[in-house]
């Protein structure tokens, strides 16, 4: 979020600071298929029309070690309010209200109307998203975004299977301009009853690499990340998205070129995504 970018700025006055992470995910690899040894007649397949309101929920806690060995710990939270359209091939989304903790001032309203629009493949995956607003908090946005929905094999999830994509290519982070490699693998539970009603858990275990080069205050720096991520999406029967949970930690260094001082950065995120109204989240 930006609050991180803020105290970039201003650690670089001493020494030097860390960002969060955003900017597009490149494209991933091509899914394996689905077990054959798992009757199809069990599978979930992913809808591909689909109007939603989505709610999130994430709250931040990042450790910043600085050059006199000290640790600055920020907290930062917020609350979006999206409305998602999913149409064969296509996704639109609009952010229709969102709340920062603490304020970052005219930021939130700047951001609040900001509509992105992309291409959704046979997989789920959301790509060459575009926003309508060019801002850092909507790039930083437009990371939760890409995380509305699970990458099925063939936009299909069946009990017990297992598989794994990757990707890699340039992404931003912040400030920086970096190449990425992430490597996931998933897996689908059984059905289950979640708050009376019948969802399929998947589960993803997602670990990345980062390394990039960026300026700030007229200063040379240099980015290197590495990171992981567990998620949990909930599928109702029909193929929606009832609710997901996504926790990150990120371990980042930030190399100022000219003194080759580097800052050691943690960060910690825990994202609750709510889709619908407890009336219209698929059958029970």
């Amino acid at each position: 979020m930006r609050s991180i970018h803020n105290a970039l700025a201003g650690v670089l006055a001493v020494a030097a600071c860390a960002p969060s992470t955003s900017g597009p995910r490149p494209d991933p690899a091509p899914l394996p298929a689905a077990p054959d040894r798992t009757s199809a007649s069990t599978a979930i397949t992913l809808r591909r029309d689909w109007t939603t309101t989505v709610t999130v929920e994430r709250e931040d806690s990042i450790v910043i070690t600085l050059p006199d060995g000290s640790r600055q710990v920020q907290r930062q939270g917020r609350t979006a309010h999206f409305t998602m359209s999913l149409a064969p091939g296509t996704v639109r989304v609009k952010l229709n209200d969102l709340v920062l903790r603490p304020s970052l001032g005219n930021e939130a309203t700047e951001v609040i109307g900001t509509t992105w629009t992309g291409r959704v493949g046979a997989s789920g995956t959301i790509t060459n998203l575009q926003a309508s607003r060019n801002t850092t908090l909507g790039d930083d946005i437009s990371n939760v975004v890409r995380a509305f929905l699970p990458r099925l094999p063939d936009g299909r999830a069946v009990p017990g299977a297992r598989w794994a994509d990757s990707s890699e290519g340039a992404v931003r982070v912040e400030i920086f301009r970096a190449n990425e490699h992430r490597t996931t693998e998933w897996s689908a539970g059984q059905r289950t009853e979640r708050n009376g009603i019948q969802v399929l858990a998947v589960r993803s275990r997602e670990e990345f690499e980062q390394l990039g080069r960026g300026n700030q205050a007229g200063r040379e720096l240099t980015m290197t990340a590495q990171g992981r991520r567990t998620a949990t999406y909930y599928l109702t029967l029909d193929g929606r998205v009832d609710a997901a949970t996504l926790q990150d930690s990120v371990a980042k260094f930030i190399t100022i070129a000219d003194t080759r001082q580097s800052i050691p950065t943690m960060q910690f995120a825990r994202t609750a995504i709510q889709y619908g109204t407890p009336a219209a989240r698929g059958p029970r």
